[in-house]
């Protein structure tokens, strides 16, 4: 069973890795808690479902992630039957009740609480019965005292199926079931309490991509359906691969190319992977043959609706040409997958400025262009607008000879000629402008002279 360690320390290990995208930004539920919904898809009787029930291996990950609350989902066609393994109980214990309700006799009147029954308030070795207030004879009785057999449980228990004699599980999910059922359809049926913002989902050694080495692509005809899914809905799924020569090249190409798939993590090598190494005495280094259980994972969320494509693109035997980056830093081009480093941004950032100084320049040309083309109004066209910015110039420069401010008289005095240019005013239509002029020239013969 050391192989079946390797499935929840791959969850727990892409949960802490991932804390920013999956812990820190989970919705508060209506209990103002936080809660992580881990949902396993293709799981099987012999391998999801055999380590929930036979081992207690999945509690490490409750033991670890204590900032929110979990619940476990494994859901497959090859379940053995759906079932509720876990739920953690929202009743009140027996003693919680009692205290309640002495708490809440407290704030009530005398004669409501000399009513009431008899009350038991247990402790861990006895049992002390009170007879009620008001009672003739409680004064002379002796409190009843019954021994209680100590409550021997596990130091820790090996099973989710080893039982107190209480007769109920513990677990440190809120939440352990057993669903068997297509990815789908569960998801529909679930659609108020499994969201894309709370839930990961999980699918170890889904092997869908295992039509490059059989040819036989009708397992992924199956999945495509629920894969087309999740990518709509926005899921962040983690998938595991058994080896690197056909299940991960196989669904690599599936999720780049045909559902056009944004990565959060390329394809990486598993730090838990398991430990058993199955190898085929026929395998060679030029067709190797072998299978290690989550030897391999990446983790996707969402797609790219330009990248998608029909399945008939895998028939084609394409290559994957196209340019794939991850949160990680990583990239992948030309059948690799390296770690960007800050020589491959430099270029993009000059590339960058470069491109904005074209489009500025370009914009640039274009309106210098277009007020070029732009012809001039004429006074019949907007009559009351001409006629209000020539007084206004007039006034100016009134106000600035009066001042004696020959800066601003200046200024203005090119504004009124450049306005009588553009407006084919003559001298002869205003005698306003006529003095304005002359006090002009005499601007310019006293500017000559300084």
């Amino acid at each position: 069973f050391l192989d079946a360690l390797s499935f929840p320390l791959t969850v727990l290990y892409i949960v802490k890795k991932f804390q920013k995208q999956i812990l820190k930004r989970l919705p508060l539920s209506k209990g103002g808690k936080k809660i992580l919904n881990i949902v396993v898809i293709g799981a099987t009787v012999k391998a999801e479902e055999r380590t929930l029930v036979d081992t207690a291996y999945w509690e490490e990950i409750p033991a670890i992630l204590t900032e929110c609350d979990l619940a476990l989902y494994m859901v497959g066609p090859e379940v053995s039957r759906t079932r509720e393994v876990f739920r953690k109980s929202t009743k009140v214990p027996r003693d919680c009740r009692d205290q309640k309700r002495e708490s809440e006799a407290d704030g009530k009147d005398k004669s409501k609480t000399a009513k009431r029954a008899e009350k038991h308030v247990r402790f861990s070795t006895v049992e002390i019965r009170k007879f009620k207030s008001g009672s003739p004879s409680h004064a002379l009785r002796k409190p009843v005292i019954k021994e209680v057999p100590p409550l021997v449980l596990p130091a820790h228990p090996t099973t989710f199926e080893d039982k107190p004699k209480s007769g109920k599980k513990t677990s440190g999910f809120s939440v352990v079931s057993l669903t068997k059922s297509t990815t789908g359809s569960f998801l529909r049926q679930r659609q108020r309490e499994i969201l894309p913002e709370n839930t990961l989902i999980v699918g170890f050694n889904t092997g869908y991509g295992n039509f490059v080495e059989s040819k036989d692509k009708r397992l992924l005809e199956e999945w495509m359906a629920d894969l087309r899914y999740l990518s709509d809905k926005k899921f962040r799924c983690l998938f595991t691969c058994a080896n690197d020569y056909a299940d991960l090249v196989g669904e690599f190409k599936v999720q780049a190319l045909v559902l056009g798939a944004n990565f959060d993590m390329l394809p990486f090598p598993n730090p838990f992977e398991s430990a058993t190494h199955l190898s085929d005495p026929e395998s060679t280094p030029q067709t190797p043959k072998w299978a290690r259980a989550n030897s391999f994972m990446y983790m996707i969320c969402g797609h790219c609706a330009s990248r998608r494509n029909n399945i008939s693109i895998l028939s084609k035997g394409s290559a994957i040409d196209v340019e794939l980056e991850d949160s990680l830093g990583r990239v992948y081009k030309d059948g690799n997958i390296t770690k960007k480093t800050r020589a491959d941004e430099r270029p993009r950032a000059a590339s960058l400025k470069e491109k904005s100084r074209a489009t500025a320049k370009a914009t640039g040309k274009k309106k210098a262009a277009g007020l070029q083309s732009k012809p001039l109004p004429a006074i019949e066209d907007t009559p009351f607008r001409l006629k209000i910015r020539k007084l206004m110039v007039i006034a100016q420069l009134r106000t600035a000879a009066k001042k004696d401010d020959l800066p601003a008289y200046y200024i203005y005095q090119r504004l009124l000629k450049m306005a009588l240019r553009e407006w084919g005013i003559g001298c002869s239509l205003d005698p306003i402008v006529s003095r304005i002029r002359s006090k002009i020239e005499e601007f310019e013969k006293l500017k000559m002279a300084l």
